[in-house]
């Protein structure tokens, strides 16, 4: 994706949503660092778990190098924390935590690159005020060790006010398209696949659309229903 993408410093690179948009996401992450002598990556979970996004590389055919994580879902999801490669923190707004474990690593192993993924998930957990300001920390200590940081993301989560102020704290931002063209069978076998967490994440716009309507229509009904019961 970049001839060196340690020289962009902070990055976001977004994709349209798709079926395919965490495969894309992840592959543009592979291409601008798996040909750089880096240290380390450091892979920022917010939307899946260190565990998950392992096997997804895998099935993607993509291995780095050298990757540590640092999990921020897993304690609040009262999951295990016994993986060796990973710093967990207690919550998904613990950024003191966050800021501590990226120093050390950096520190530790040397050059690197940090892997925020995704945005979508981080604002999930705090408010957009919070998270701008914390992607502006992150945009001035990261490249203070010689590191550079990719911001992943999925288009249409965020409000265009809330985007334009993400694009503005980056220095570099690339937006990729994501792959429409799926058959029949394809899409259902990703629609089964399909969790809560990628619902309300807006990971899958139209099933939170729809599931959105039917709320409504719900509640619509339920009203009409008791102003009939009593009129009568």
């Amino acid at each position: 994706m970049f001839k060196n993408v340690l020289s962009k410093d902070s990055t976001l690179v977004s994709v349209s949503p798709s079926r395919n948009s965490e495969e894309q996401l992840y592959r543009a992450v592979y291409e601008s660092v798996n040909k750089l002598k880096l240290d380390a990556v450091v892979w920022v979970c917010y939307q899946q778990t260190p565990g998950f996004v392992e096997n997804k590389m895998g099935a993607y055919g993509l291995t780095f190098q050298s990757i540590l994580f640092i999990d921020m879902i897993s304690c609040m999801m009262g999951l295990k924390q016994e993986k060796e490669n990973v710093a967990y923190c207690k919550s998904p707004t613990d950024y003191n935590c966050l800021m501590r474990y990226l120093d050390e690593l950096l520190d530790k192993s040397g050059k690197g690159v940090v892997v925020i993924d995704n945005l979508n998930g981080m604002v999930s957990y705090d408010t957009p005020e919070r998270v701008i300001k914390m992607l502006r920390s992150l945009n001035n200590r990261i490249p203070e060790r010689e590191s550079a940081v990719l911001y992943l993301e999925t288009r249409g989560a965020f409000d265009s006010q809330t985007e334009i102020a993400i694009q503005t704290t980056m220095n570099h931002v690339l937006k990729l398209d994501g792959d429409e063209k799926a058959g029949s069978a394809d899409s259902w076998q990703s629609l089964k696949r399909t969790s809560w967490r990628d619902v309300f994440s807006l990971k899958s716009p139209l099933l939170f659309a729809l599931l959105l309507t039917m709320i409504v229509n719900v509640i619509f009904l339920t009203v009409l229903l008791l102003y009939v019961v009593m009129k009568s």
